[in-house]
């Protein structure tokens, strides 16, 4: 995707050492408001970057906090609240 954004990882609580990752884009993006999240995998992280290889895909994410503004990551973290909020129904 090339794009900035906000990176969630989410451990499996029922398959061991499996994770799945939330991209969240910024609004300072090409595609704002979008987000994609992978099957579950594992996951390495190094040298700045976080890779998850799942059964048919690998995801490589560059970790660098400072291509997101303070005032963009405000709204991201409201835009993840609002994706994970359970309402519930």
């Amino acid at each position: 995707m090339d794009q900035p954004g906000l990176i969630m990882v989410y451990k499996s609580d029922s398959r061991y050492e499996k994770y799945q990752v939330y991209f969240f884009t910024s609004p300072a993006s090409d595609c704002p408001g979008k987000y994609l999240h992978t099957t579950y995998g594992s996951i390495q992280v190094e040298d700045g970057s976080l890779t998850i290889r799942t059964k048919n895909s690998v995801y490589e994410f560059e970790l660098d906090a400072s291509c997101v503004s303070e005032v963009d990551m405000i709204l991201l973290l409201h835009t993840v609240n609002e994706y994970f909020r359970d309402d519930g129904t």
